[in-house]
């Protein structure tokens, strides 16, 4: 199955900013998750990359919208996967930690990623205008949002 969703993710210094972003909204334990994320070279200009969450597997497009991302994620098998990993060029490998929660139809996540510094808070959901209120209602204005994906970051 196919599920298409934006997300926005902002940067944060340390944990402790990330917290602090946070704390308004009595968020509880979190699910925690690794992440590989298998980012795959190409033409276009979305990003396209395999993307590993704990057992499941997914093949991810990624589109740049002027304030985040709009994703189109579909699960696959690990024979997709050495299909696509075959037959396409690996541009970088990211892996991370993330917490997770539910804050109605928005998933919060903070993200610890291999080979960058700071904590990322991204916020994913249906609709892109419900994710800049979000933002905005922590004291974050767009002018945080990050525009590219991690491996545009990954040296």
């Amino acid at each position: 199955m196919q599920k298409t969703f934006y997300e926005i993710k902002v940067r944060c210094l340390n944990e402790k900013e990330a917290e602090d972003v946070l704390k308004p909204l009595n968020l509880g334990a979190p699910k925690i998750s690794h992440v590989t994320g298998t980012y795959l070279k190409s033409d276009s200009p979305n990003t396209e990359k395999i993307y590993e969450v704990d057992d499941e597997v997914f093949y991810t497009v990624v589109e740049s919208t002027p304030s985040g991302f709009l994703m189109t994620k579909k699960g696959i098998t690990q024979a997709e996967k050495e299909d696509h990993l075959k037959k396409r060029e690996i541009d970088k490998i990211m892996r991370k930690e993330r917490r997770i929660w539910m804050v109605g139809e928005l998933e919060v996540a903070t993200d610890t990623v291999e080979g960058l510094e700071g904590i990322f808070i991204e916020v994913s959901g249906p609709r892109e205008e419900s994710l800049k209120s979000f933002f905005l209602k922590l004291g974050i204005n767009e002018s945080r949002f990050l525009t590219k994906p991690y491996n545009k970051f990954l040296q």
